[in-house]
């Protein structure tokens, strides 16, 4: 999906965006699996999956500036 939505906004450039999230989906891969370990170490499994989802709805919804 996301590679519909790149190659739409990105018309121009759909190589380099394409590129740049193929890139970033194989290093998130490889940061996760350990962090998702680690707090796994030390916290229960669903106490893991709540932190795990604020981590990814602040990285999708950041607060705005008040204007």
């Amino acid at each position: 999906m996301a590679s519909l939505y790149l190659t739409r906004w990105w018309a121009h450039d759909h190589i380099r965006a394409l590129t740049i999230v193929t890139l970033a989906g194989g290093l998130a891969s490889t940061v996760f699996a350990p962090v998702t370990e680690a707090l796994t170490d030390h916290l229960s499994w669903r106490a893991t999956y709540v932190d795990l989802a604020l981590v990814l709805a602040a990285v999708l919804c950041p607060p705005t500036p008040s204007s």
